[in-house]
């Protein structure tokens, strides 16, 4: 394969990020522009990738540096060169000329000729205060205000800093098991080490097909703060089990390989593909169905619920770092409604004497602890299943005071963090 020009992964990385920024999530993004990357070379597209979530992760911080080293505003794609000269001189260790040069060539080459000039004396100033730059930078300055506020409010300031730097580190690997006892072998191939919670965790990859057991299924990738969800239902083996929400499908294939009998329900017919290919990789068993999850209706009651239901992924920031910038505060109140609704339509769903699992990749108080404390006063019957911190691996502080779980990716530091997620398991009364 041809090597990129030096050129190429800065203008594909400039249009990524003018997508993001215009609402599009990164994923979607990165999707629409891959064909242009065909033909490169892995550092090629690595390096684009790099720079991509690099300048998403430190966004908020550099922007706020960058102020003073402007007299007037530029137009704001010539802001964005800017940025993502600045990443590359802050935070990948490119040598100053190269992020220099390429990013006054950029700036000619999109029709910025006239600002090519501000571009280069910009970051030149900015190569000579590196350090000062590096020091200086305040986490919390890439959360948007609303989203800071949000936090701080719930959490205080302390874990908010701990949050913030969190958030700008790139997150390990994280491996579910379809067997839960892996050969020792296996685990010394992938050079990975196994969490309390059952996850083995390596070393971020570029391309995770290649890793041993793969293509044989034996593993998938999934968070291990995601895992845990599925493990707060007392039993699934042999259980008629109904995943809502259910795609990409890492916790329909866990419920799989536990023994459940499952009907996975999605409305996204792009999102269930990857739930499909992995079914077939793994060869577990699930009823994949189509369908909006408010109007769905099982031929009967499901012992077994799983609700992992829509939010603003705000517990998945070091992953998507794009979420931050994409996300408004009007998504809080519309997905929340969602969120009462759905709660309140799988208990309905659920049979006598079953068990629904509601969680949220959230930071959020109003999509977890909140939602979870509403639907629990105006469902009396409604009980909180009791959480066994020894038994899942982790540490009792994660069992918020209604009976939920909390976990925030400043947790385990030790260990490599893992996501925010909020989860809590409800069980129905029996029929008498």
């Amino acid at each position: 394969m041809p090597p990129a020009s030096p050129l190429a992964p800065r203008r594909l990385a400039l249009d990524v990020l003018d997508a993001i920024l215009a609402g599009k999530e990164l994923d979607h993004a990165w999707s629409n522009v891959s064909h242009r990357m065909a033909d490169w070379e892995p550092r090629d597209r690595a390096f684009t990738r790099q720079l991509v979530m690099t300048t998403l992760r430190h966004y908020g911080a550099m922007r706020a540096q960058l102020a003073s080293y402007l007299r007037k505003r530029p137009p704001e794609k010539a802001v964005r060169v800017i940025l993502l000269g600045m990443a590359q001189l802050l935070w990948l260790d490119t040598p100053p000329h190269a992020a220099v040069d390429t990013s006054v060539t950029l700036a000619k080459k999109i029709g910025l000729l006239a600002f090519s000039g501000l571009v280069n004396a910009v970051l030149k100033r900015i190569a000579s205060d590196v350090e000062l730059l590096r020091a200086s930078s305040d986490p919390k300055e890439n959360l948007p205000e609303w989203l800071r506020t949000k936090l701080l409010t719930h959490y205080g300031n302390a874990t908010l800093d701990t949050l913030a730097r969190a958030h700008q580190i790139a997150p390990p690997l994280d491996i579910t098991l379809r067997d839960d006892t892996p050969s020792e072998s296996l685990i010394n191939a992938l050079e990975a080490v196994r969490l309390p919670t059952g996850s083995l965790r390596r070393a971020l990859t570029a391309d995770v097909a290649t890793l041993p057991g793969y293509d044989a299924g034996l593993w998938w990738v999934q968070d291990a703060a995601a895992t845990i969800p599925v493990r707060l239902f007392s039993d699934l083996k042999g259980r008629s089990s109904l995943d809502l929400c259910a795609a990409p499908g890492g916790k329909t294939l866990q419920m799989a390989a536990s023994g459940a009998m499952v009907t996975a329900v999605d409305k996204s017919s792009v999102r269930l593909r990857r739930l499909h290919d992995n079914l077939r990789r793994t060869g577990l068993v699930a009823h994949v169905v189509e369908a909006d999850a408010m109007d769905y209706t099982p031929e009967s009651p499901p012992e077994r619920i799983l609700l992992d239901a829509p939010c603003t992924a705000t517990g998945t920031l070091r992953r998507h770092p794009d979420v931050a910038w994409h996300r408004r505060p009007a998504d809080v109140i519309e997905l929340g409604a969602l969120q009462h609704a759905l709660l309140v339509r799988a208990f309905h769903l659920l049979a006598p004497g079953g068990e629904l699992v509601y969680c949220v990749c959230s930071l959020l108080a109003e999509e977890g602890e909140q939602q979870a404390q509403r639907f629990l006063a105006t469902h009396s019957e409604a009980r909180v299943k009791p959480i066994n911190a020894a038994l899942l691996g982790i540490p009792p502080a994660w069992i918020t005071t209604e009976g939920g779980l909390r976990t925030l990716p400043s947790d385990w530091p030790e260990k490599g963090g893992l996501d925010g997620f909020y989860a809590i398991c409800i069980s129905k009364p029996a029929l008498l």
